[in-house]
């Protein structure tokens, strides 16, 4: 080649169009969050009464795991609250379920309100640094540290803003987002923290994905609830997915922002998860399908989860490996097994009132020991 054409070719390069070298192809996000520490079933008494035994994690991986297996380019990513929820939660300051899920391969994580609740040293042991205990690749763009003990850290971000994926030719940008207001009941637990609304961040980080990173889509994870994220993605146009959490909505069908922004969020307790597959041509995406699929006594279990979720739990319930476990939050013991029945309610007991009143279930209902803890948004 002579040195006329290798100049023209390099003159042609420079006029492309950043689209000219985007990516093509299709891509599927699992979905799953405010799982909050919950590892095995439990009954539905909702006003939906299906009278079947929902969530579980063994069950949860099977559904992953089919999906995985009819779709080769996939990403799961968790969003919201998890290692807080259930007394196997609490009283390991969340390995319990950092065991579990540390099986299931996930690809992003946005912490929740709820997984700061062990304070922050704990919190950046799980999430934060060169070897994290819970390796799930934890973004929050708005999350500073602010202050004592982290004085010499004071405006610098806690976790990454956001993580690059590559999957087949796409390039994926999952921008996070925690919280904005911290563990609501323990004081001092984000000592040294600082949580924004995520305007600013967004609107800064929007182009730097686009111009400077220049991914095909921006994928954001947010737990700042449905309602917070219709409003910033319809305030900054550019985003095309939020995966999002906090409420415990159930978006049986997606939201679609006026900017072209699909938004889901999965309910509680892993009884739902959520499958969107996307097609992309030329680094946009052109068209979207959701699945929402109830995690269900109708699934089997996945044997290795499972197995896996016993050997944590074994000391926690009924048999001869049980031990009483030391409360890390204030010195109390658990003294019984969780699986212990202690009495019997004649109307379901439930956070919504209105439901309580029309759900139609059985009136002998068992009350298990829970955690000491409540499992709130």
């Amino acid at each position: 080649m002579n040195r006329t054409l290798i100049a023209s070719t390099v003159c042609l390069l420079g006029t492309l169009s950043p689209t000219a070298f985007a990516g093509s192809g299709d891509l599927t996000l699992i979905q799953i969050g405010d799982l909050h520490g919950h590892m095995v079933p439990r009954p539905n008494v909702s006003s939906t009464n299906t009278g079947r035994m929902e969530g579980g994690l063994a069950r949860m991986y099977t559904q992953i795991d089919r999906i995985r297996s009819q779709h080769k380019d996939n990403l799961l990513v968790n969003v919201g609250d998890t290692i807080q929820g259930s007394a196997e939660a609490l009283f390991t300051k969340g390995q319990a379920m950092v065991d579990v899920l540390n099986f299931f391969g996930i690809d992003a994580f946005a912490p929740g309100n709820w997984d700061f609740l062990y304070g922050t040293k704990r919190f950046t042991e799980l999430f934060d640094g060169k070897a994290p205990k819970a390796p799930w690749g934890a973004v929050a763009a708005n999350l500073y540290y602010d202050g004592e003990p982290y004085a010499d850290r004071a405006g610098q971000r806690v976790l990454p803003p956001y993580s690059i994926r590559k999957v087949g030719d796409l390039k994926i940008g999952f921008l996070g987002f925690t919280t904005a207001r911290g563990v609501p009941i323990i004081s001092g637990a984000t000592k040294g923290f600082k949580f924004t609304e995520g305007d600013e961040e967004l609107k800064q980080f929007i182009p730097v994905l686009r111009n400077k990173e220049k991914v095909d889509l921006i994928v954001m994870i947010s737990e700042l609830g449905l309602a917070d994220n219709i409003r910033l993605a319809e305030a900054n146009p550019g985003v095309d997915v939020v995966l999002s959490a906090d409420m415990h909505e159930m978006t049986m069908k997606p939201v679609v922002t006026k900017t072209g922004t699909v938004i889901s969020e999965v309910g509680q307790d892993g009884t739902l998860l959520g499958e969107l597959n996307l097609q992309v041509r030329n680094g946009k995406m052109i068209k979207w399908d959701w699945k929402p699929h109830i995690i269900d006594e109708r699934l089997p279990e996945s044997p290795n989860i499972a197995a896996l979720v016993r050997e944590v739990r074994k000391t926690y319930v009924s048999g001869k490996d049980f031990r009483k476990h030391t409360n890390p939050m204030n010195g109390s013991v658990l003294s019984r097994p969780v699986d212990t029945v202690v009495g019997y309610t004649k109307v379901p007991l439930m956070r919504g009132i209105s439901q309580t009143r029309t759900c139609p279930v059985s009136s002998r209902v068992p009350r298990m020991i829970s955690s000491p803890t409540p499992s709130a948004a």
